[in-house]
């Protein structure tokens, strides 16, 4: 296998070099070689460490799927986790694993398996499990959720990555519904739908076996999402979170939640959902988050704050965002610049803010016929 080395942050790892692996006439990428390793992901690894900075004293963390094992290793050479077990069934990767292992002076920190993930997860529970277990496969999560849950401590995180978007956006229904039991038809905010279905799926899969999955940290990054949970062992808690799992209907004066898949005004069936009605972060764990990101030496790691304070602040609403050029597509009005949008919103006395999901969306409790009124008033007409 082709490879060389990098430094991420401060570790150095040794990653597959795709250039060797091109062919003529086609586009290559990290899905070129022959194990995968994403450096645009850098961001994501950047805020992992805040989280594991967050949990407190020498937490011990689990890399259930762990590939070459960037993730894993960053916060084995970069945080104060007390363990860490990496974990791959892939021979190819663990052996760039291993490498990076030894170059980095860790082999006392971090424990190499290569077991299946299910298998691994199921042989821990609460009481012997992890602080912070992160899984993140090629595809959907959804097969992984409920062993993974299993090996989290009392108390403790799951971090959980879909790459999936293309299925829980809704572009292939079908597998939608059999991989999330869930459908998405809005296409304002398609992007947040798709990341509240998989926050409800957690969400309903940890009330299934009677305890908690608690929001503290979710969002859309490149064309995956990814989700973190507090993991709360209590049935009362399970249920507080069940009453926010719910639908999405769009009216002609907006989008609403709904406790049930039928609209009591219109009477016509829901658009999305089930789905995650509440906050995409726990503000106070983000803020903690926040503050760890700038201790992290890293040339992603200002991108990963931006990204941050941006889901902190749209997060004050939690209706999905609309798409300014979805919304006034067919009605012979200009797509508004959206900053202009946010300030005319807020003059009228309106929450607006941008969003993390799409540069040319808003974040906003205004309802749709109000939006586009001053969509209307600064778009201009289209010729």
């Amino acid at each position: 296998m082709y490879t060389k080395q990098v430094v991420e942050g401060k570790t150095l790892l040794y990653v597959p070099d795709i250039i060797m692996y091109a062919k003529k006439g086609k586009r290559v990428g990290p899905w070129s070689a022959p194990v995968f390793y994403n450096p645009n992901a850098s961001a994501t690894r950047d805020i992992s460490l805040g989280i594991v900075g967050a949990l407190g004293s020498r937490p011990n963390v689990l890399d259930a799927m762990c590939g070459i094992g960037a993730r894993g290793l960053r916060i084995a050479v970069e945080s104060n986790a007390s363990e860490v077990v990496i974990n791959d069934v892939n021979p190819d990767a663990l052996e760039l694993a291993y490498k990076s292992v030894e170059a980095n002076g860790v082999a006392g920190k971090v424990d190499v398996q290569s077991v299946g993930a299910n298998a691994l997860c199921a042989a821990y529970d609460y009481r012997e499990g992890f602080d912070y277990v992160d899984v993140d496969p090629f595809g959907s999560v959804a097969p992984f959720v409920t062993t993974a849950l299993l090996a989290v401590k009392r108390g403790g995180v799951l971090g959980v990555c879909s790459t999936d978007a293309a299925n829980l956006c809704g572009n292939r229904p079908e597998a939608l519904y059999r991989l999330y039991f869930a459908r998405n038809t809005y296409t304002l905010g398609v992007k947040e739908v798709g990341l509240r279905i998989l926050i409800g799926y957690v969400v309903r899969a940890a009330a299934s076996m009677g305890f908690a999955a608690s929001p503290l940290l979710c969002y859309h990054y490149g064309d995956y999402f990814r989700c973190h949970f507090k993991l709360i062992r209590t049935l009362s808690a399970a249920q507080e979170l069940m009453n926010q799992i719910g639908y999405l209907h769009s009216c002609s004066d907006g989008a609403k939640y709904l406790d049930s898949q039928l609209c009591s005004e219109c009477k016509r069936g829901s658009e999305a959902g089930p789905l995650w009605m509440g906050r995409l972060s726990s503000r106070d764990f983000l803020s903690s988050v926040l503050t760890e990101l700038k201790r992290v030496e890293s040339q992603s790691a200002r991108e990963a704050e931006r990204l941050l304070r941006t889901l902190r602040d749209e997060d004050e609403v939690t209706l999905p965002y609309v798409n300014t050029h979805k919304l006034v597509k067919g009605s012979g009005v200009s797509p508004p610049s959206t900053q202009r949008l946010i300030i005319k919103l807020r003059s009228q006395g309106y929450e607006a803010n941008p969003t993390h999901f799409d540069p040319k969306a808003v974040k906003t409790n205004a309802p749709l016929t109000q939006l586009m009124e001053a969509a209307r008033s600064i778009g201009g007409k289209t010729v």
